[in-house]
């Protein structure tokens, strides 16, 4: 997109009218859009996730090569997703074991939770459409479409 880049990973672009170009997959294959509302939403997600970024950061190894070593394992559990072939007793995408590796938070961090907001704020918008928020919430919520570092 020719806007402005609000992201270090390059998943959000503020555009010269005050909408903005986004995308939820890593290779940016798949463009959405949205007005000035949406793209302070995402603004304000990106200020966040650098914020949970930084603290991730803090869980890598010292060592620069095991750290390298940590985030190629990370990125390799993004992408092969094997928990979904195991045939475990663990069901989703990944395990809580594999969630909890530095790497793959990192890389969760950097591209799913873009995926993980946008799904979750059009479901709260169906919501509140539908009046199911009318009479205020029953319940509490504990996670929605996080991941790790949401809860």
């Amino acid at each position: 997109p020719n806007g402005r880049r609000v992201d270090p990973q390059g998943m959000v672009y503020a555009m010269d009218d005050d909408t903005a170009v986004y995308f939820c997959d890593r290779f940016r294959r798949y463009k959405f859009f949205c007005g000035g509302d949406g793209l302070g939403l995402l603004t304000d997600l990106v200020v966040v996730n650098e914020k949970m970024l930084a603290e991730n950061a803090k869980v890598f190894a010292t060592d620069p090569t095991e750290a390298a070593r940590q985030r190629a394992e990370g990125y390799a559990l993004y992408e092969e997703k094997p928990n979904l072939r195991r045939r475990g007793t663990e069901i989703g995408t990944w395990s809580q074991h594999e969630y909890g590796l530095p790497g793959f938070q990192y890389f969760y961090l950097r591209l799913k939770s873009f995926q993980r907001f946008c799904e979750s704020w059009a479901l709260l918008e169906r919501c509140m459409q539908a009046d199911i928020f009318q009479d205020g919430l029953r319940g509490a919520f504990v996670s929605l479409g996080g991941g790790p570092g949401y809860e």
